[in-house]
């Protein structure tokens, strides 16, 4: 198998519908619409359990592959000059948005769920291990970059 890097999901997903690439790893926001429309099929979730969006789909840590099971987040960054009072302000407005029920809906809809926050510093812990668990997994499969 070769890896095709592409500027996002959409250029991606074009072409797996075309059958110009056999398959892809995408985020479950961008493809579900394309699954619940049958324009592609999901093979397994990389996500420690599976997801309520694509319950029948399983696991790829039960199809016996662990190392896959990492669950996406996503994140406000700043620069890291920004004030400490100015940071936390924004986190509590952004933390108070996602507790809307319209907006916990939409996530689900999404085929998303919604976990609880993180502190900037276990978001720094969990980036350095899924760097280290993503390093390790393409040295197993000696990987090499074109």
């Amino acid at each position: 198998m070769r890896h095709v890097g592409y500027k996002g999901s959409p250029p991606a997903l074009n072409d797996l519908m075309g059958g110009h690439v056999p398959l892809m790893f995408d985020g479950v926001a961008t493809s579900l619409p394309l699954i619940k429309a049958g324009k592609i099929k999901a093979i397994a979730v990389a996500y420690p359990t599976r997801i309520a969006g694509l319950a029948d789909v399983p696991t790829f840590k039960e199809l016996g592959y662990p190392q896959l099971a990492q669950a996406g987040w996503f994140a406000v960054w700043s620069r890291p000059d920004v004030d400490p009072a100015v940071q936390q302000k924004i986190r509590e407005a952004t933390l108070a948005y996602f507790k809307q029920p319209a907006v916990q809906s939409r996530i689900r809809d999404m085929g998303m769920e919604q976990g609880d926050p993180s502190t900037s510093e276990e978001m720094m812990t969990d980036l350095k291990h899924a760097y280290q668990q993503q390093a390790a997994l393409l040295k197993s499969i000696n990987y090499q970059p074109e």
